[in-house]
């Protein structure tokens, strides 16, 4: 065998590498938009009816791109077909249901590549605020680390009636469940980027503690896992105001979601 041979395997090896990779990463990038538009004539109906859920509902949808709307379309359909939605208190379960509890998922992780829940497997919905045991107080949602989401439907859309008073169920208890899923084991984000939002919400929070804060809730103040939910509702709810008041803190939470809610023009890109 030539002495060249070696060497050009070696170099032809290190290209075809780098091609996979960086082609890969493209396909996972644009997979979404890709499988939209794959999905055949049978998907149709339900396309067209999470569309008109989305437009109703929820505002973050609105203001997409058509390809951004595929893509948030496709994910919130992935999602409902992700959860066995359960009834509970005389709570019938419909379309309307499982899309816009699905499109809160949605909304959270749209700027990653990986959107489910994967330790999550059931939703149970109320018709209005309810008890988990005797000794519980009454409560308008609730997570559990167990796989199971619980919520008040009546609560659920008074929080996407008003868009801007950073206050939404779906969007809290789902951020509760972001949290577990992804950020408190081993978690496929970068570490850095949730260590960064660490130390910022750490130093908001201690404020809170030694002065009156004026724009989280006292709430946010008794943990963290609070703190971080408080933190995605206004996030998604009150973007500028949040910026104005903590502006480091909204930077490191459009790097942790790789998203920014302001960017209204750029389907919410950082």
């Amino acid at each position: 065998m030539a002495d060249w041979v070696p060497q050009f395997l070696g170099f032809a090896f290190i290209l075809v590498y780098v091609f996979v990779r960086y082609f890969a990463d493209e396909v996972l990038a644009n997979q979404d938009w890709y499988v939209y538009r794959k999905m055949n004539s049978k998907t149709a109906y339900q396309k067209n009816v999470v569309k008109v859920v989305l437009e109703k509902y929820n505002p973050c949808f609105k203001p997409l791109s058509p390809k951004g709307k595929a893509k948030y379309i496709y994910r919130t359909i992935e999602l409902t077909n992700s959860f066995d939605f359960i009834g509970k208190g005389g709570q019938k379960i419909n379309t309307e249901i499982k899309v816009l509890i699905a499109s809160a998922i949605a909304q959270t992780t749209f700027g990653w590549k990986i959107f489910d829940l994967d330790k999550f497997y059931e939703i149970h919905i109320y018709p209005d605020i309810f008890r988990l045991s005797p000794r519980l107080p009454k409560m308008q949602g609730a997570s559990h680390p167990d796989g199971i989401l619980v919520f008040s439907w009546k609560h659920i859309l008074f929080g996407f009636a008003d868009d801007s008073d950073g206050i939404n169920v779906a969007l809290h208890e789902i951020a509760h469940a972001l949290k577990i899923n992804y950020l408190d084991a081993s978690s496929i984000l970068p570490n850095k980027k949730y260590s960064d939002w660490n130390e910022h919400a750490t130093r908001v929070k201690l404020d809170m503690q030694i002065q009156e804060e004026t724009f989280f809730k006292k709430r946010a103040k008794t943990n963290m896992h609070e703190f971080f939910a408080i933190c995605l509702e206004n996030f998604f709810e009150r973007p500028n105001e949040f910026l104005n008041h903590h502006p480091k803190l909204f930077a490191a939470t459009c790097l942790l979601l790789n998203q920014n809610p302001i960017n209204t023009k750029s389907d919410y890109k950082t």
